[in-house]
């Protein structure tokens, strides 16, 4: 917190700071913490990408959504953005919107199972099966563990 005092307009103290706090249990103390790493720089993906994965944990998806969008622009290599926002899109059955979200995420970063696993999922809710084993195939090569998940 001494950090952030120190230099208010140095977001990554705040940062840590929520983690902290979520480590803690305390996701009221991380809110506000993740809130003042975005006010201290709106340029920061990091702040962005934790107050919106932290509002989507809470439920309130509405709120997080700009917040994710804003940190996929500022780092389009931001995986977990990409993953959280593929499954807000999905949860109001935007397919074709989860699709690209989710393809960016395996893209941004192959080495995130979650975004292997939800695409898959996805092409063979829409009865894609050659496209859902062509993406299983690819997932199993880097993630042999997920096995039956997929």
């Amino acid at each position: 917190e001494r950090a952030g005092a120190v230099s208010p307009e140095y977001a990554r103290p705040h940062l840590h700071l929520g983690r902290l706090h979520l480590a803690r249990g305390d996701a009221g103390a991380a809110l506000e913490a993740f809130g003042r790493a975005v006010e201290a720089n709106p340029h920061y993906g990091p702040g962005h990408l934790h107050l919106g994965a932290q509002l989507l944990q809470d439920g309130d998806a509405e709120r997080a959504e700009p917040l994710l969008e804003r940190a996929a622009s500022l780092d389009p290599q931001a995986a977990a953005a990409a993953l959280l926002l593929g499954n807000i899109a999905w949860s109001r059955g935007l397919l074709e919107r989860a699709e690209s979200w989710y393809r960016r995420a395996v893209e941004a970063s192959p080495d995130l199972p979650a975004a292997h696993v939800n695409l898959c999922r996805l092409l063979a809710s829409q009865g894609r099966e050659e496209e859902a084993a062509a993406a299983r195939a690819q997932a199993l090569r880097r993630h042999p563990h997920l096995g039956e998940r997929i």
